[in-house]
């Protein structure tokens, strides 16, 4: 009786090991999936981030065609780095007059006097750049008439200066 039941445990043992081996198989299976799927969102937020960083770098290198546009660079507190002009750089004078009318009227006077410092270091950084001083001379501006630089990717600047003040 003892090799039968020694039998038939030997027997039942060896029918139910491949079923632990598919339950040790499935579990893997399993954290493979958990962990692929893991991956997959860790890369589609990724990928979510950087296009919302270019999303945010289009933007701010909009071409600004409204003074609403204007009124939000300046806000933004950035500017091009005008102390690298130099006499080869190319320069675009952008006047206000030029620029279409945003909804808000007053929308650049508004930034530029909630943004004085900024303003004065940028109007400062022009006048005492001789090489960008002479062309906004040429075009008939001046330094204080300034309100915003733009860098091009190209290398080219362009400054918006306000026509209406002299």
């Amino acid at each position: 009786m003892k090799k039968l039941s020694a039998f038939a445990l030997a027997g039942a043992l060896t029918l139910s090991l491949p079923g632990l081996a598919l339950a040790q198989d499935a579990g893997a299976q399993v954290k493979a999936g958990a962990e692929n799927a893991a991956d997959a969102v860790k890369d589609a937020a990724g990928n979510a981030m950087q296009a919302a960083g270019e999303a945010m770098k289009s933007a701010a290198d909009a071409v600004v065609a409204t003074t609403d546009d204007l009124a939000a660079k300046i806000t933004a507190g950035s500017s091009a780095d005008v102390k690298a002009v130099t006499e080869t750089t190319n320069v675009k004078i952008v006047p206000l007059s030029s620029l279409t009318a945003g909804g808000a009227a007053d929308a650049v006077n508004n930034a530029v006097t909630a943004h004085t410092d900024w303003m004065t270091t940028l109007r400062t950084d022009v006048a005492a750049n001789a090489a960008l001083n002479a062309k906004l001379e040429a075009a008939g501006y001046k330094a204080d008439q300034v309100v915003y630089a733009d860098a091009g990717e190209d290398g080219s600047v362009t400054i918006y200066v306000d026509d209406k003040t002299s």
